[in-house]
């Protein structure tokens, strides 16, 4: 058994033993996540929501996997409530501005980005990001 398939039978047995624990079903998303099974991985998602649906990273992991599996307008909706619950996390509007860049909403994108940078300027990706979503529109320079 590898890895992801051991910790896959680990995170299944901990939801056995305590079903009620958002975080187990979290960590089994993830690592269907990992295994690029995101189908599979997109009911955890939705069950550590419901579980505790006041926890941001829960919205953006379900965000992640809805952008995996093409589904941009439900992961815009998800992403979004991340935001609401947690105004200043910089990958939160970073994950929106990729979402709404796949969408062809490139000055909503460019927004996003650039709020990503306010928060956290010192980070080249969200520089990169927005230098390709300027490329996008037809901006950079």
């Amino acid at each position: 058994m590898g890895q992801y398939e051991q910790a896959l039978s680990d995170n299944t047995k901990a939801i056995e033993l305590d079903p009620n624990n958002a975080v187990y079903y979290n960590s089994r998303a993830i690592t269907l996540y990992e295994m690029e099974q995101y189908e599979q991985a997109f009911p955890d998602r939705t069950k550590a929501i419901e579980l505790n649906p006041n926890n941001a990273a829960y919205y953006n992991g379900r965000a992640v996997t809805l952008h995996a599996m093409g589904k941009e307008e439900q992961a815009l909706l998800d992403i979004t409530k991340a935001i609401e619950l947690n105004p200043n996390n910089a990958d939160y509007y970073n994950g929106r501005a990729i979402t709404l860049h796949a969408m062809g909403q490139y000055e909503q994108a460019l927004s996003d980005i650039t709020k990503a940078i306010e928060l956290e300027p010192s980070n080249a990706k969200y520089c990169e990001r927005r230098s390709i979503i300027l490329y996008a529109m037809g901006r950079h320079e």
